[in-house]
């Protein structure tokens, strides 16, 4: 559990692509090309939703790696991801519309509700934030319980874990 704990906490941590990516997609869209793509990353995630759990418990499940395996394997992804952005992905805003960079310390990263209130964004902007943070936190609760309540209930090896999430 204490690791399972700690996988959720890391992963919340480093976990900020979805926001990045959000962002970039914002940067290079019109505005009527903006709800089709965000509609269709929407469906990308909730894709990556179904497919991930299936394909890390089917890595988890070789004899060779076991739980290390489903590690390999996201390892593996991430190192592919990280590649291509590095070689393929562009910068999305031209110097000129960008913002000056302000040095922050460390620990402003860590202060988030401070730094809402200081960007002073309208009502509904607050609104959906909210929202955002219920929807990933009830998600986050679901995948972290579910799991041990199906090993529990059905004796689940990881693949058959897998398998059940993917379904």
């Amino acid at each position: 559990l204490i690791i399972i704990a700690f996988s959720r906490m890391l992963d919340g941590v480093t976990g900020g692509n979805t926001p990045v990516a959000e962002a970039y997609i914002a940067d290079i869209t019109t505005p009527e090309e903006k709800k089709y793509i965000f509609s269709y990353t929407g469906g990308i995630a909730g894709l990556g939703l179904i497919l991930g759990p299936g394909l890390g418990g089917w890595a988890a499940s070789t004899e060779t790696f076991g739980s290390l395996g489903t590690i390999t394997f996201a390892g593996i992804v991430s190192l592919i991801t990280l590649i291509s952005i590095q070689f393929y992905l562009k910068e999305s805003l031209p110097p000129e519309k960008r913002r000056p960079y302000v040095k922050e310390s460390f620990s402003a990263n860590f202060r988030l509700y401070k730094r809402i209130v200081n960007l002073n964004p309208p009502k509904i902007i607050k609104e959906v934030f909210l929202l955002k943070a219920l929807f990933h936190t009830m998600m986050s609760a679901y995948v972290s319980t579910i799991v041990l309540f199906m090993i529990d209930l059905f004796s689940f090896t990881e693949k058959t874990m897998g398998t059940f999430m993917l379904v």
